[in-house]
């Protein structure tokens, strides 16, 4: 850029650097000296860039893409959500679930946000709070197919929980872990 400043694809590829090292001393650094202007845009184009990793499967680059828009501007919610997605098929469900509250509690009227608590939620196993999540996102927007099927699933997970403590050995068979109590 002109008198010394860094161009937005200089810092974007110092940032994504140090995300992926977890270098968090550089990255203070890098985005100490930049004005927000230039910092909004690195996190745009992280975010579009991360998306289309996030489109073909590439969600390792997807997720290093997610986190610099976020280092870069940590104030929108879509990113929070993609970024949530992506841990989510890295079989990561704990952050990914932090990252779906993080969404939630900056944009609370956005369906998606609740849909991403839900399905990561299904995944620890936390069958009632998905319930939960899966219920506010479709109070906000009752029609929606991914939230239905998502409190369907969390649904029958707090049945077949509550069925397997229920359970004892004779009267249950076992689906996957899961037992289940025969009809007599």
């Amino acid at each position: 850029g002109e008198d010394g400043e860094p161009s937005a694809q200089q810092i974007y590829e110092t940032t994504t650097a140090a995300i992926r090292d977890n270098d968090t001393e550089t990255i203070s650094a890098v985005l100490a000296g930049i004005d927000p202007a230039t910092l909004k845009l690195a996190a745009e184009k992280s975010r579009e860039i991360g998306n289309d990793m996030f489109k073909r499967g590439q969600f390792q680059g997807a997720l290093e893409q997610y986190t610099g828009a976020l280092t870069a501007d940590s104030s929108v919610h879509q990113v929070w959500s993609n970024r949530s997605a992506c841990l989510l098929a890295l079989g990561r469900a704990d952050d990914a679930l932090s990252d779906a509250k993080a969404s939630i509690q900056l944009a609370p009227r956005w369906p998606k946000g609740y849909f991403r608590a839900a399905k990561a939620g299904i995944e620890l196993g936390l069958g009632s709070e998905s319930v939960e999540f899966a219920r506010q996102g479709l109070e906000l927007e009752p029609n929606n197919k991914a939230l239905a099927g998502v409190l369907g699933a969390a649904r029958e997970m707090v049945c077949l929980l509550y069925t397997s403590d229920a359970a004892d050995e004779e009267d249950s068979v076992d689906l996957g872990g899961r037992r289940i109590i025969k009809k007599k």
